[in-house]
């Protein structure tokens, strides 16, 4: 199997994921997980690796989408996150033998395995089309290029995402951070759950640039200039992480922990004191 070659572009100053703008010095492989790491850059097959259920042309399609799936007109990032709260609600329920009900039961199997020693970083393919269905309705697959980067020893994010093309994106998560040395950072030295983490965080931020146009993008940002933690735009190459990212990721966070998978966000007490509720939505002074 030959290597997945990818060229990281330059990454967005405050998109560091979980281990915060300053992370915890120069990240590398940890020797524990170091035949995780170099499994992470092989070229990935339905027929090998982890035995996940997912076809080839679906992993295919996940590392170089068609584009041509899934198009829909373009709203504003506040009707992008109104969906994903309508979709993540309680009260709804997947309709039977719909693709997010089959997505559902691959992953509660794979949540619910008595034992990690057969998992491999391939799940990052193989789950991708699985987790845009059951937390973003289908929105991203076939729209989203995803990869695994080998790092470069400078970066300590997690990951991440950026628009390539109007309405077009990719994700790229860093082996040699999720494979690397985590006990300093106070997060689980768990490689499987720091994938789950950065890619349905990434996903949050690729169905901005998925789901939103570029001018209905800048219409949302709601500072002139410099960077601003409440503002969900990817403004002058910072932002990103506003009430409507983190009502997305919040949504999502609340219905994997009541289908009893993982915690989606690390430190929730940031999360609960920026997302607004879904009966706030009509009242436009809640999202100031």
């Amino acid at each position: 199997m030959g290597q997945l070659v990818s060229i990281p572009a330059e990454t967005h100053p405050c998109h560091r994921g979980p281990l915060g703008p300053q992370g915890a010095g120069r990240p590398h492989p940890w020797p524990k997980y170091q035949s995780l790491y170099h499994k992470a850059l092989l070229r990935p097959r339905h027929d090998s690796g982890t035995a996940y259920s997912c076809s080839q042309a679906t992993i295919n399609e996940t590392i170089n989408p068609s584009y041509n799936l899934n198009r829909t007109n373009a709203v504003s990032l506040r009707d992008a996150a109104r969906e994903v709260v309508e979709h993540n609600d309680e009260n709804r329920s997947p309709a039977p033998d719909s693709l997010e009900a089959q997505a559902i039961e691959r992953l509660d199997r794979l949540f619910h395995l008595p034992s990690r020693a057969l998992l491999g970083p391939d799940l990052l393919y193989k789950t991708f089309r699985d987790f845009d269905a059951v937390f973003y309705n289908g929105r991203l697959f076939g729209q989203v290029e995803v990869r695994w980067w080998a790092g470069n020893g400078t970066q300590d994010t997690f990951g991440y995402a950026r628009r390539i093309r109007p309405r077009k994106a990719e994700i790229v998560l860093n082996a040699e951070t999720i494979f690397g040395d985590l006990t300093r950072t106070g997060l689980p030295p768990d490689p499987y759950l720091q994938m789950f983490r950065a890619i349905v965080h990434e996903m949050a931020h690729a169905l901005e640039f998925v789901r939103t146009s570029d001018a209905a993008a800048a219409s949302e940002c709601n500072h002139p200039g410099g960077h601003q933690q409440d503002c969900d735009v990817f403004c002058n190459g910072q932002c990103g992480h506003g009430p409507y990212f983190r009502t997305i990721l919040h949504s999502i966070h609340r219905r994997s922990k009541r289908l009893g998978w993982f915690r989606v966000i690390s430190r929730i007490r940031d999360y609960k004191q920026r997302h607004f509720r879904s009966r706030e939505w009509e009242n436009e002074t809640a999202l100031g």
